[in-house]
């Protein structure tokens, strides 16, 4: 392991210690604790520099961070200061971590049935004043979602609404750690059911293991955006297209 590879060190703070367990192959610890609302920037970073850079979803796209520091901020603001994201620490550095939100089946929901021919229109009118890449990228996330209502029963149920591990530290459960983690913290509400939209193979893998079978796959082929597909058919990882995956949880 190589120290000059944590670059995102928390501030000194009080944080609600969920659970630690050892990797071998580094004899260190990883803490899993749940983010504070003094986190929010240092993990928005994450989130962009990490996830997004490096997920191979996404990592064809042009996502500055200083330059739309406060609309990624605004993205995960409620997850972080409802205590509903999680990080991976190792040395009080960030090599993890996971988001996810409380929501809810209502009787009126219908979901959606059918794939729009375009999705600028829908892009504009859900996310305004956002950069065309982040307007895609954001929109065909809700679109998969929506898909979840037409299997999951009225009332509420979690939705891991992203998960990210630093490719250096990779390879070590830390990614299954987290996920189940906040399934723990879910079912210890008295929630059930659970979704996430997996932007590539080994989330879903991740979701499948855990109660949550792929029900719904958005083909990247069939994303039109201004008239021309922003994805690649196939990306380097094998995936093909958004994959929703949703269940009764088993933790």
């Amino acid at each position: 392991m190589d120290v000059s590879s944590l670059r995102y060190p928390l501030p000194v703070a009080d944080r609600e210690l969920i659970s630690e367990f050892k990797v071998e192959k580094w004899k260190k610890t990883i803490s899993v604790v749940k983010a504070i609302a003094e986190d929010l920037e240092i993990v928005a970073k994450f989130f962009v520099e990490v996830q997004l850079a490096e997920m191979p979803f996404s990592k064809h796209l042009n996502f500055p961070f200083e330059e739309n520091k406060d609309k990624f901020m605004a993205i995960i603001r409620d997850e972080v200061e409802s205590g509903r994201t999680l990080l991976a620490l190792l040395d009080n550095h960030i090599v993890g971590f996971q988001g996810s939100t409380k929501e809810e089946v209502r009787p009126e929901d219908q979901g959606v049935d059918e794939i729009p021919a375009d999705y600028a229109e829908l892009a504009e009118k859900l996310y305004p004043q956002r950069p065309p890449d982040l307007q895609i990228f954001l929109t065909t996330l809700h679109e998969v979602e929506r898909f979840a209502k037409h299997h999951i029963p009225v009332g509420p149920y979690i939705r891991i609404a992203r998960i990210g591990v630093q490719k250096e530290f990779g390879g070590q459960g830390i990614g299954l750690k987290l996920w189940t983690e906040a399934l723990k913290l879910a079912k210890a509400e008295g929630l059930e059911w659970a979704s996430a939209e997996c932007a590539a193979v080994y989330s879903t893998k991740i979701a499948n293991k855990l109660g949550m079978p792929t029900v719904f796959t958005l083909p990247f082929g069939k994303i039109i955006f201004h008239g021309k597909q922003p994805y690649p058919s196939v990306l380097e990882d094998g995936l093909t297209g958004l994959n929703l995956t949703v269940g009764r949880f088993i933790v």
